[in-house]
């Protein structure tokens, strides 16, 4: 474990967990996904967004200050209670998000040290190794009948296109903008034919490469997603898709970074 690791692992065990979820909301920000920077121009500060796989809430707790409200989806128990407690004013709801209601297992794997890693659960992937399980229920989108989304969220390790999938009356009826993350070195077409299904409804997907947002449909798998550059910050695509309804100013544009 690295010096600053382990200083963050130390700050982290002293600290009351309403602090704690502050500073992790304030370091995420800085140092988290890019994307946590944009939200002022993914939300509709009138609409609700959700955000599908929750984890510790870094979204939610930014997507407060750019939505009208907010929905947030955490399938694991213990997860889903902190952020109930932390975020009273985030609709928590301890569910898995698919195409289709029913149960399924969410597996928790388990590091070396024996800590749980929360942000790699799955109900899609099976783990070698210890895992904990939760039989959680799962719900689609659609089902959930919100009546005006302007922003979905998703990170739910594999299990995308599922959800997507079971929130396509939603995306039609809403029109939001959707950031999703992907694995394109798992799918077995490549990324635009992967969510053809999106463009199909009137969307446009961007992605981001070297610090610059790319239309989806000029995507090079050479250039953007050579697996002997996975991991380099400039070198490999970066982790999430954005798709705007042709209607939104940004769908010509992309984000401005």
């Amino acid at each position: 474990m690295s010096l600053k690791s382990q200083i963050k692992s130390q700050i982290k065990s002293l600290m009351p967990d309403k602090a704690l979820m502050h500073l992790q909301a304030l370091d995420h920000w800085i140092e988290g996904e890019p994307e946590l920077r944009l939200l002022a121009q993914l939300c509709d500060p009138k609409r609700t967004a959700v955000d599908i796989g929750a984890n510790i809430g870094s979204y939610a707790y930014h997507c407060r200050r750019h939505a009208a409200r907010v929905v947030a989806y955490e399938p694991n128990p213990g997860l889903a209670r902190r952020l109930s407690k932390l975020l009273p004013d985030v609709d928590v709801r301890q569910l898995a998000v698919s195409d289709r209601a029913g149960e399924v297992v969410l597996q928790v794997p388990v590091g070396t040290d024996g800590t749980e890693q929360h942000e790699l659960a799955s109900i899609a992937q099976q783990f070698d190794g210890q895992v904990v399980e939760h039989r959680v229920r799962s719900v689609a989108i659609d089902d959930e009948a919100h009546a005006d989304v302007g922003f979905i969220k998703i990170d739910v390790e594999q299990h995308e296109r599922a959800v997507l999938m079971g929130a396509l009356g939603t995306i039609r009826q809403c029109r939001p903008v959707v950031m999703t993350e992907v694995s394109p070195l798992k799918y077995e077409q490549g990324l635009d034919a992967t969510f053809a299904f999106l463009t199909v409804e009137g969307y446009v997907g961007w992605f981001s490469f070297a610090g610059r947002w790319l239309p989806l449909r000029d995507i090079d798998p050479q250039v953007h997603v050579d697996p002997a550059r996975f991991g380099q910050p400039d070198g490999f695509m970066g982790n999430n898709l954005l798709f705007f309804p042709t209607e939104h100013p940004l769908a010509t544009t992309g984000p401005k970074t």
